[in-house]
């Protein structure tokens, strides 16, 4: 099944950050993005386990 997203892989620091955008939106490797991270809309993951940390 195809996907209407795009995946994003990125930095905030030194750490890493994946964003799930729409399709619509385009950006080139090395390109600096501004984005908004609403609180509600994120999750968190161990680093090491993989398992999610969200409540």
């Amino acid at each position: 099944m195809l996907s209407t997203d795009n995946i994003i892989h990125g930095k905030i620091s030194a750490q890493p950050l994946i964003i799930r955008v729409a399709q619509s939106t385009c950006s080139r490797v090395g390109e600096l993005l501004r984005v908004a991270l609403p609180t509600q809309a994120l999750h968190y993951f161990d680093t090491t386990s993989g398992q999610c940390l969200d409540d």
